[in-house]
């Protein structure tokens, strides 16, 4: 069995670095502000799929949400960034990989968050539609796609029309999906990780 390279200064840089970028995210207004009130919603059957209409939901602040995109997108989307998710997932593999319990978990979470990340799987589609005849059509990741590239980050003119029809309504009628399909499964999958690191003293 080759010999596992210990960790080095800028690896254990690199994972202190993720460790402060979970607290951060796990700490922001806008998750708090998401767990501190239940979200209500409302189903009601039709004869073309269901009608999901939030009915009671947190308080939301663009800013507050902008700031938490800001650090989740450098964690789970980019991935030259040194806190990249799964940059820091490898580094404690290696380390690990004669434990088969932390190994079998670490598998775990690497299936499990990309079956999150998979653009292509659809649970729930968001359909809204306007009184001026614009509306709006997606699953999670397409929600996040004109919100980080229409309106967040970048002003893509192609997602005009879609960031004219979300900027219209509140904003928990989308980001509920968004939250329970990507936010809150990734984020947990992030403080596991990070909790595994602190319980290892790797930092």
């Amino acid at each position: 069995m080759s010999q596992i390279s210990p960790l080095s200064e800028m690896e254990r840089r690199q994972l202190a670095l993720f460790v402060g970028a979970i607290e951060d995210l796990k700490n922001s207004r806008f998750v708090r502000e998401a767990t501190r009130k239940p979200i209500s919603i409302r189903a009601t059957r039709l004869t073309e799929g269901e009608d999901l209409q939030v009915t009671d939901h947190p308080d939301f602040d663009w800013e507050d949400f902008r700031s938490f995109l800001t650090m989740f997108r450098r964690v789970v989307l980019l991935v030259d960034d040194p806190i990249y998710l799964f940059k820091v997932r490898n580094i404690v593999a290696r380390l690990q990989r004669e434990n088969q319990i932390i190994s079998q978990n670490l598998r775990t979470l690497k299936r499990e968050v990309n079956e999150r990340l998979d653009r292509n799987r659809t649970r729930v589609m968001v359909n809204i539609s306007l009184d001026n005849g614009t509306s709006f059509e997606g699953n999670a990741w397409q929600i996040v796609d004109v919100l980080i590239n229409g309106l967040i980050f970048h002003g893509d003119e192609k997602h005009a029309k879609e960031v004219e029809v979300l900027l219209k309504v509140d904003p928990w009628n989308y980001l509920i999906v968004v939250y329970v399909e990507l936010i809150h499964p990734i984020l947990c999958a992030c403080i596991g990780l990070s909790t595994l690191i602190q319980d290892l003293k790797l930092i």
